[in-house]
């Protein structure tokens, strides 16, 4: 696995803690940017909305780091999903589970 330099590891750690603070973050996907808060955090979901100016009731996507945090947020997570997350994540698998 290569290493990081020590730029890019700093700027992670200021995400980080911009995220703790519930703030929002920029960072670059597959296609396209994507504006990220914390989700258990409600003011900071509040301004990604705001930000966006998205309609209250279009979802927005949810990271999570692995099937087992899928699993913590959805309300079911079906084996086939499962088995999929645990075989491809991380990586470009995007799973539409109900919250």
């Amino acid at each position: 696995m290569a290493r990081l330099s020590k730029h890019l590891l700093e700027q992670i750690e200021r995400g980080i803690a911009i995220l703790r603070e519930g703030g929002l973050v920029a960072f670059p996907t597959d296609t396209v940017y994507g504006l990220g808060a914390r989700a258990d955090n409600q003011w900071a979901v509040a301004r990604v909305y705001r930000a966006k100016q998205r309609p209250i009731n279009m979802a927005v996507p949810l990271l999570v780091a692995n099937a087992a945090q899928a699993s913590e947020v959805a309300r079911e997570m079906p084996p086939v999903a499962k088995l999929l997350a645990e075989k491809f994540w991380p990586g470009a698998l995007t799973l539409v589970l109900f919250k």
